[in-house]
């Protein structure tokens, strides 16, 4: 599986927050921000903090299977 970063952003009343997620991650995340139709952006990740440690975990797990 490609493990490609994707940036997140997202408005919070006039404050944005950014966060990167794994590509995987980034779908569900995408799920439930259109759902309760928040505002987002996308972006390619570059640099930034790296991706949680359920990420790896999740990576490991789809490997072993």
């Amino acid at each position: 599986m490609n493990n490609r970063q994707v940036s997140i952003s997202i408005r919070y009343g006039s404050t944005i927050y950014k966060k990167n997620f794994s590509e995987q991650d980034a779908c569900s995340f995408i799920n439930f921000l259109e759902e309760h139709k928040l505002w987002y952006e996308i972006n390619e990740a570059i640099g930034g903090e790296q991706p949680t440690l359920l990420d790896e975990k999740l990576r490991k797990d789809d490997k072993n299977e």
